[in-house]
């Protein structure tokens, strides 16, 4: 392995990178001193708690909130949106040092992106534009459901475009569906990319609606994919 940091993103927001990213930081977890990072989480809910990060309570004990993410925004949408609402700022710099910080210092560095690549970070930077900065090898994360394809390849290609280390990429069933439909939908995507596949996550309908998953759910899925 010639890597000791991974950045999760995805083709869409509640499409499962929390869980790619669990199940992933839980694997490493055997081997390295694991640290998760989102850099912005958007949204709380009625007991004050973002469930992304509650999640990453699950595999990464004992942490404050704040040792996980710079900015937690309380409003449920893309977090230039979320901390204009809030009168707040989001430095880009700051994130890019805090980053550095954990390059430093963290054995094995697990970060997740929000939304998509082109999510907004503030009125100036996306996520795109935070891997690019990074330098960091890439997992996407992949929803398979009506539109998959399109937004499944725009995604990876415009990765390669901008040479960006992709490792691979996840399908995640998020909605129910034939075995047919999804197979043909990963097959197409595997020859229009050329980007190694994973594994896929069928549909479970208990995580369907489940945002906060536990160390029981993040377990099970473990045999689904494979380490980059």
């Amino acid at each position: 392995m010639k890597f000791n940091q991974l950045f999760i993103t995805g083709t869409d927001t509640e499409i499962g990178k929390t869980l790619i990213t669990c199940i992933l930081a839980n694997k490493y977890k055997e081997n390295f001193e694991v640290q998760i990072y989102k850099p912005v989480v958007a949204g709380l809910n009625k007991d004050n708690k973002n469930e992304d990060l509650e999640s990453y309570k699950k595999i990464i004990k004992n942490v404050s909130d704040n040792q996980l993410s710079d900015y937690i925004l309380p409003h449920y949408c893309s977090p230039n949106i979320s901390a204009k609402l809030t009168k707040k700022k989001i430095n880009f710099q700051k994130i890019l040092k805090r980053i550095n910080s954990f390059k430093e210092k963290a054995k094995f560095l697990i970060m997740e992106g929000a939304g998509g690549i082109y999510c907004p970070i503030n009125d100036k930077y996306t996520f795109i534009d935070l891997i690019g900065e990074i330098k960091i090898p890439v997992i996407v994360v992949c929803g398979i459901k009506l539109g998959a394809i399109n937004h499944s390849i725009l995604t990876l290609n415009t990765l390669k475009t901008k040479k960006i280390n992709v490792l691979g990429w996840v399908a995640n069933c998020v909605e129910k569906n034939k075995k047919y439909i999804i197979d043909e939908n990963i097959k197409y995507i595997v020859k229009h990319t050329s980007i190694d596949h994973l594994g896929t996550i069928p549909f479970i309908n208990k995580l369907k609606n489940k945002t906060t998953y536990s160390l029981t759910d993040i377990k099970y899925c473990e045999k689904f994919i494979k380490l980059p």
